[in-house]
């Protein structure tokens, strides 16, 4: 568990980019012992705010991130 006081990093990478969608994904840890306390993964969607559709990852926002290997938990 985490306690009131602990210092705690928060890791988050790309896991991957699609056509419209990108997995992202989250790990909590306690630096002090290196334990991971949680970990978590969110799909984002683009979306085109005059539509509210779904719409392609433009090249200029993928290219400035790293796509990161699902299993490199704790050297991320």
């Amino acid at each position: 568990p985490c306690r009131a006081g602990d210092i705690i990093n928060v890791r988050t990478w790309c896991a991957s980019f699609r056509r419209a969608t990108s997995v992202r994904r989250y790990r909590i840890v306690r630096p002090q012992d290196n334990m991971c306390i949680a970990g978590a993964e969110t799909k984002w969607a683009f979306v085109d705010w005059q539509t509210g559709k779904p719409c392609r990852i433009r090249d200029e926002v993928s290219s400035t991130f790293d796509i990161v290997d699902a299993d490199m938990h704790d050297d991320v």
